[in-house]
């Protein structure tokens, strides 16, 4: 048997590996097969995907970038590549090689979703909206695609489209919180507070333990007046995830609300020692400065929230 045909039967044996999930193993007909067909672009692209899914991932970008360089047609190395260096934290080499795989296969979703989730962590959030939809024209039904869609259009103010996403979603996983807890931000949004009191109550009704479920929950009943019970989804919120700033910022909005303001002062004090950033909690902590007459302060708070963020309407 020639080295090429010893190559192809090494490199067969770690497809199956592969799909079995046996990682060492496949790794190591790749590499075999490597050894004997050093230039072959599949190869290559192979044994990058066995190693990354180890978690090798100096590795496998060192092989995937070879295999693109040998085949530069082959858009599955192109994702593979791109799959591969966003893993490595390679944000702009990840979005090149996501583009270039689409150039060459349109209809690769999972390239059109890895696009977008590159976009939605660089905070470009139109780019990732349209990538999202490009994932879904080629594959309609996935729920976490929808459901990180839904997402997106709340954070972009497109509300009814953001509740399109949501119900797609819950068809296909009803059980799932987080599409249920959205849904709920979405209709808060619309002022449509009883509706989305439901929706959080369904969310925390499958996962109790979700800190931001019982924070949104609170946001509503404190909307809808009932302070009291949105002081008690607040605690709930902040003894799951002690460390979350906007809760202790919501927090303190109720309190202020109740007109407890020295305990809102200390909510917000809690919320910008975790997060010294966060425009909106000095906003709010001038908001309630301002209520017990300390204006001096107030203004001084009013003007670090715009160096912040000098869009934020409130402040």
């Amino acid at each position: 048997m020639s080295d090429l045909d010893t190559a192809k039967a090494l490199f067969f044996e770690g497809i199956e590996l592969l799909g079995r999930d046996a990682l060492p193993e496949a790794e190591a007909r790749f590499l075999a097969a490597l050894r004997l067909a050093p230039d072959r672009p599949s190869i290559l692209t192979n044994l990058a995907a066995a190693q990354a899914r180890q978690g090798k991932f100096r590795a496998a970008q060192e092989h995937a970038r070879r295999a693109v360089a040998l085949d530069e047609m082959a858009s599955e190395g192109w994702l593979n590549l791109a799959q591969i260096e966003a893993e490595c934290g390679e944000s702009g080499p990840a979005l090149v090689a996501c583009r270039r795989a689409l150039s060459l296969d349109g209809n690769q979703s999972e390239a059109w979703a890895l696009l977008a989730a590159l976009h939605d962590r660089n905070g470009d959030l139109r780019e990732a909206a349209e990538a999202y939809r490009g994932a879904l024209r080629a594959s309609p039904r996935r729920f976490e695609w929808l459901a990180n869609l839904g997402a997106i259009l709340n954070e972009l103010r497109e509300f009814e489209a953001a509740l399109d996403c949501h119900r797609q979603a819950l068809e296909l996983q009803p059980q799932a919180s987080g599409p249920w807890s959205n849904q709920g931000n979405t209709l808060h949004e619309l002022r449509r507070f009883d509706e989305a009191l439901a929706a959080h109550d369904r969310a925390l009704a499958l996962d109790e333990g979700y800190a931001r479920g019982w924070s949104n929950r609170a946001s509503t009943l404190h909307a809808l007046g009932r302070l009291g019970e949105a002081l008690e989804s607040h605690d709930r919120a902040l003894n799951l995830e002690p460390d979350f700033a906007e809760g202790w910022s919501n927090r303190g909005n109720t309190l202020r609300s109740l007109r407890r303001n020295a305990e809102a002062i200390a909510a917000y004090d809690r919320a910008l020692a975790l997060r010294p950033d966060y425009a909106l909690g000095w906003s709010n902590r001038a908001a309630v400065l301002r209520d017990i007459r300390r204006h001096e302060e107030a203004l001084g708070h009013c003007e670090r929230a715009l160096q912040l963020d000098p869009a934020l309407a409130d402040a």
